[in-house]
């Protein structure tokens, strides 16, 4: 009854198939998304860079004009100290306004 030859049952070879083909499919595809997340991760970074020089260039102009305000030039602006600040509730939730009051003596 053996004649030495090896048969496969059809079902098991088609199961087979199918698996390697489904196994080959998804390699593709997850090479294919790793690919892709790496490029977007990369043009990511490209962009961070370039905005974290905005920032710092916005920093520094922001620090070089911080250091030229002072009273002097709130006076050349026209602000004027108040002599009689009041301050109220706004609210019940404790924040406060003040106001110069003028006419008070």
């Amino acid at each position: 009854m053996s004649s030495g030859r090896f048969q496969i049952n059809p079902r098991y070879f088609w199961t087979l198939s199918t698996l390697i083909v489904a196994g080959l499919i998804a390699y593709v595809f997850l090479v294919q998304g790793s690919i892709y997340y790496g490029l977007s991760a990369n043009a990511l970074s490209s962009l961070l860079q370039t905005e974290e020089s905005k920032l710092a260039l916005l920093e520094s102009s922001y620090y070089q004009v911080s250091t030229g305000v002072d009273i002097n030039l709130a006076r050349e602006l026209g602000f004027i100290e108040s002599e009689h600040t009041l301050f109220v509730p706004l609210d019940s939730s404790g924040d406060l306004v003040g106001y110069a009051n003028k006419g008070a003596r």
